[in-house]
Order: C-alpha cells, then structure tokens, then sequence
C-alpha cells in the first residue's frame, strides 16, 4: 500500500523522498529518479508532510516514535495511515502532537490498486483546519479524503463501522453465486441482472436513508411497508431451500438469530431498523 500512495503522489508531481524498511521495496523508486532516504530520519527531516503506512502500533512505534526522529517533528505533519485500535492511535498522536508536530489518522478502505486508480475513499480523523491545510496531499493519494471526525481515534470507530457493512455484504454476493453454482442457475445473469442494477439504482440508496433515519431517532414504526415479522416468515423458506441444496448456512443462520431475538424484544410489528436495538444491546435477550 506504501508503494501505492508514493505512486499516486509522483503520478500528481509532488517532490517526495520515499523510504522502506525492505531496500529492495524502494529500488524502482531509485531507478526512476526518486529520493530514497537512507534513514527513517533522512526522510523525516525532507519533507514538511510524513506519510506513514505500516501495519500496526508495534512497527509504527520502533520506526516514528524514536528521540531521533522526534527532533526532526516540529512544524511538520504527519499522516498515520497503517493499522491501530483507537488506543494506539491516541498513543501517537499525543506523543506526534508533543514534539510540535500536526497529526492526522487515516484508514484506507480499499486495495493499491484502487488508490492508484484514484478510486479510492479515505477516512481522516483529526482537526478538520490540519485536514484542509493538508488537502491537496490528501486528495493526490486516492482521489476521495473524507474527514469523519475531530478526533484522530475516531476514524477507527468510522472504519470499522463500514467494514462491518462492507465485508458482510461482500460474502453475502458471494454467497448467492455460490446458490446460483449449487442450483444450476447463472452467476453472469445474478450478478449483471440482479446485483448491480440493485447497487448502481435508486432502491438501494433510499432503503439505506430509510434504516439510517430510523436507527438514529430510535423509532421503528413509521412507515413501515414491511414488518419484522414478515422479514422473517419470508426467510424460513430460503433457509430450507438452501440447506437442500447444500449450501453453507453460517451467515444465514446468523441473521435467523438477529431476527429471532429482536421478535422476542417486541418488534414484530415493527420495520426491519428495529434490529438495530438488538445490536447495540449487545448479547441475546433472555
């Protein structure tokens, strides 16, 4: 990912001096005119903006959180964009934020290559005045920098709320190709026909404005076109059929459970936002 954001920043003509713990990493660097700093010190010390990608507190700690580069800090910004818990970054930012130096916590949400293309949305967190002053930076690396919150740690809590809509609905496609592969029918068709008609429309969109307004006033029976009730009376049927034809019910047995513990929490006649008081209680009623 580090190697990503280096090119999308050349590719924007930015003057930037790369370093890797791996030497081998930066060569291509080197061979196209590119600085390579011998030290994470040297590279501190070129530039007025720090870009830091490295996977976990750990190796974030033993590379930027040293006496050495600690002198080389002040007046200068750094944007953390490896993986930390929402500790870790607090961590580092108070210890960036104590040697004079502007903090910013990013969480990319997508692969290299999507930066390179920029097609990339970024999360931020940190002062949105040190977001602007870094923007063109921001923008060059990816093509979408989305500030989400004042506090650095919070963009942690941002992106592991997206990755918990992401990642299920990336198994769940998944999971309906592999119904397809199991029942004879077309994966092209489900997916060209059903799937991204669904994405790229309106529906969806609406749908999605539908939960969030309800989720976020607490109240679930305004509206409402179907009931939790029918919700679930409708998926005891698929499950029956998929278990017939062999398919891995993990997921789907996951969602009969949510579904049977909010009814129990007197939702039936309720919308399907009402699940969200299941979840944010945090454990089976009962």
């Amino acid at each position: 990912m580090g190697s990503a954001l280096a090119d999308t920043l050349i590719a924007k003509g930015f003057d930037i001096t790369v370093w890797n713990r791996t030497p081998a990493k930066a060569e291509r660097f080197e061979a196209a005119g590119v600085r390579v700093a011998a030290s994470t010190v040297e590279a501190v010390a070129a530039s007025d903006v720090l870009v830091v990608c490295l996977f976990g507190h750990a190796a974030v700690a033993s590379v930027v959180m040293t006496d050495d580069v600690a002198r080389e800090l002040r007046g200068k910004t750094l944007i953390n964009l490896g993986y930390q818990d929402p500790d870790e970054v607090a961590t580092l930012g108070q210890w960036v934020e104590s040697h004079g130096c502007a903090f910013l916590k990013g969480s990319i949400l997508v692969y290299p290559d999507d930066v390179r293309a920029g097609n990339a949305p970024i999360l931020y967190g940190g002062s949105r005045q040190i977001f602007e002053a870094v923007q063109a930076v921001l923008s060059a690396m990816g093509g979408n920098p989305i500030h989400v919150a004042d506090n650095p740690s919070g963009v942690m809590n941002a992106a592991r709320a997206y990755s918990c809509f992401l990642v299920p609905t990336l198994i769940a496609f998944v999971h309906g190709a592999a119904i397809c592969h199991r029942s004879g029918s077309s994966i092209e068709v489900y997916t060209r026909d059903l799937v991204l008609p669904l994405v790229q429309g309106p529906g969806l969109t609406g749908f999605l404005k539908r939960l969030s307004e309800a989720c976020a006033q607490r109240r679930y029976d305004q509206d409402v076109q179907a009931t939790l009730a029918d919700w679930a009376s409708d998926f005891r049927p698929w499950v029956d059929r998929m278990e017939a034809d062999g398919v891995r019910l993990d997921l789907i047995r996951a969602i009969g459970d949510i579904y049977r513990d909010t009814l129990a929490r007197g939702h039936a006649q309720h919308d399907l936002a009402s699940i969200f008081e299941t979840m944010v209680a945090g454990r089976p009623s009962g």
